[in-house]
């Protein structure tokens, strides 16, 4: 069996609607799908520049999203609006992105869609892979039928859906959001909602799933109550 290199990503945005919200930063982080571990160094992240920043009333139309940014860094919302206009275009953003995920496809030569790597991330599936779709329509990166070039077709991994399983029969956590979440992982919380201390913080989420599913998987294969007697699957 191949195994597609799973890379953990996250947009930060100036709205809470991904359908039409501009990114102003985007992080990524790439795990080695047979070690469980972090592919040193490959990790991606850079600041993107609002279309509309320049606009009179950007302010105004995003000002809750603004102070909340400011909140969380712990900076004037002035400094954010700074950080976001000396931020590189959203193009070319998007261009290094793609390339840098270029050098985790399955193999090098005749790179598509079946060579791509997995997506993985936190709600990725109702906010984030909204924005990457819009990117990639706009940009070029989709299939005649709409579908996208830079992520495996079949597989992905959201890890919202994902704490159900884990906690469904208990009393808490309450919610399953991403900051409910952490203290349950050993994961801090410290300097959160930045996209790359995020998609590390997610991705040690994901190893320690993963890694409970695989000694999960082989116990009950070696006891015989998953697949055939012998205790190897079939394919």
């Amino acid at each position: 069996m191949n195994f597609k290199n799973i890379v953990v990503y996250d947009w930060e945005t100036d709205s809470p609607k991904p359908e039409t919200c501009n990114p102003v930063q985007l992080g990524a982080v790439v795990i080695n799908p047979r070690k469980l571990e972090f592919i040193k160094g490959a990790e991606f992240n850079s600041d993107m520049r609002p279309l509309d920043i320049d606009d009179d009333d950007y302010f105004d139309r995003n000002k809750s999203t603004i102070e909340w940014h400011s909140r969380i860094s712990k900076c004037s919302t002035d400094e954010v609006i700074a950080r976001w206009k000396a931020a590189p275009s959203q193009e070319s953003v998007w261009r290094s992105f793609t390339q840098w995920l270029s050098k985790y496809h399955l193999k090098q030569s005749r790179q598509s869609k079946f060579t791509a790597p997995i997506r993985a991330g936190y709600n990725i599936l109702k906010f984030d892979d909204v924005i990457t779709q819009r990117m990639a329509e706009k940009y070029g990166d989709v299939e005649k039928d709409g579908t996208i070039k830079i992520w495996s077709p079949r597989d992905h991994i959201d890890l919202l859906p994902m704490m159900f399983w884990w906690f469904e029969n208990q009393e808490n956590p309450q919610k399953y959001t991403m900051d409910v979440m952490r203290p349950y992982f050993g994961v801090s919380a410290e300097k959160a909602h930045d996209a790359l201390k995020d998609v590390y913080d997610e991705g040690q989420i994901l190893i320690k799933c993963l890694q409970t599913q695989r000694w999960l998987t082989d116990k009950l294969l070696t006891q015989g109550k998953l697949g055939p007697k012998s205790g190897k699957v079939q394919v």
